[in-house]
C-alpha cells in the first residue's frame, strides 16, 4: 500500500501488526514503527497496543516495554497488550506485579484484562493464583465470559490433579507403604 502512494492511518497500522507479529517479522515491524514515528501517530491507542502486541509475538520485550513507556498513559488496551506480552514470553512474575500496578492505580481493567493475566498464571505453572485472580476478577464485578473459562480449565486440572496426589500419598502413609512406586502422574509408597 504505501508503495503504492497510499497514506497509511491509524486502522491499517494497527490491522496489519499483529500479522507482523504471527509471522515474527520484527525488521518489518520496525520499519512500520519508523513510519508511525514519523506520521506522529506513536500516541493512538490501537496502534500503541498493536506495536506492543507485535514486539510481544516477536520476543522483544525490551522494546515492547519501551513503547509502553512512551506513551505515558495508561489505556486499558495497551495495559491488556503488555500482560500478554509478559505472559506470552514467559514473564509471568513481572505480568503479575504489572496487572497488579495496573489495579493499583486505578486503571478500568476489563473482561480481556483479567483473562488474560487468569490464562497467564494458568498456562504458567501458577495455578492457585489463577484461581484466586478468577474469584477477585468476580469480586470485583467483573463478569467471566466464554474464553475466561477455558483460560481457567488447566488451572482447575493441575490443581484436582495435585490434590488426588496428595490424597493418594497420604493413604500411602496411613497403611505404612515403605518402598516408593512412580505412575505416570502420582508418587506412591508400596510394600
Amino acid at each position: 500500500m504505501h508503495a503504492e502512494g497510499f497514506i497509511l492511518d491509524e486502522l491499517s497500522i494497527s490491522s496489519t501488526l499483529p500479522m507482523v507479529g504471527d509471522i515474527n517479522d520484527v525488521a518489518f515491524g520496525g520499519q512500520i514503527h519508523g513510519y508511525v514515528i514519523k506520521a506522529g501517530l506513536e500516541l493512538d491507542g490501537c496502534v500503541v497496543s498493536a506495536l506492543i502486541d507485535t514486539y510481544g509475538k516477536c520476543r522483544r520485550v525490551e522494546e515492547m516495554v519501551r513503547v509502553f513507556d512512551k506513551v505515558g498513559q495508561m489505556e486499558v488496551g495497551s495495559c491488556n497488550a503488555l500482560v500478554t506480552g509478559l505472559s506470552r514470553n514467559s514473564l509471568v512474575n513481572n505480568a503479575l506485579q504489572v496487572f497488579r500496578d495496573f489495579k493499583g492505580q486505578g486503571i478500568d481493567l476489563n473482561v480481556v484484562s483479567w483473562t488474560s493475566i487468569v490464562a497467564c498464571c494458568a498456562h504458567n505453572g501458577k495455578d492457585m493464583e489463577a484461581l484466586e485472580l478468577f474469584r477477585e476478577m468476580q469480586l470485583v464485578g467483573v463478569e467471566p465470559n466464554l474464553v475466561t473459562i477455558p483460560c481457567l480449565l488447566p488451572a482447575c486440572s493441575n490443581i484436582t490433579t495435585l490434590m488426588h496426589g496428595k490424597s493418594a500419598h497420604c493413604f500411602s502413609l496411613r497403611k505404612g507403604f515403605s518402598e516408593v512406586f512412580l505412575s505416570d502422574q502420582f508418587y506412591f509408597k508400596l510394600n
